[in-house]
């Protein structure tokens, strides 16, 4: 892996922006970041990736809070050598008081 990179951009729709802690290597990338948004209700999602192997990402998870009930993701991509397609499998929960 190279030397991390920290990353900001903005989004162009509606008012978002996004910071990530970027790594990259000869065929593989890590990252971790946060991506605070507005519409269509405000909200943060935290986020982290490993792409190994010719960027084959697995795992990912991601947990996003806001106006909204909380609701964490992990995503697991991984490879099956004798078939094309890798195998996705994936988790996620969401969290909340009860709501009238």
């Amino acid at each position: 892996m190279t030397t991390p990179r920290l990353v900001i951009w903005e989004g162009l729709d509606a008012w978002r922006a996004e910071v990530a802690r970027v790594e990259l290597g000869d065929g593989e990338l890590s990252a971790t970041g946060t991506q605070l948004g507005v519409e269509p209700l405000p909200y943060r999602l935290d986020y982290a990736l490993e792409a190994l192997d010719g960027f084959v990402t697995c795992p990912m998870t991601g947990t996003a809070t806001g106006a909204a009930r909380p609701r964490r993701t992990a995503r697991r991509t991984c490879p099956r050598p004798a078939v094309r397609s890798p195998l996705w499998a994936t988790r996620a929960t969401s969290t909340s008081a009860s709501r009238p």
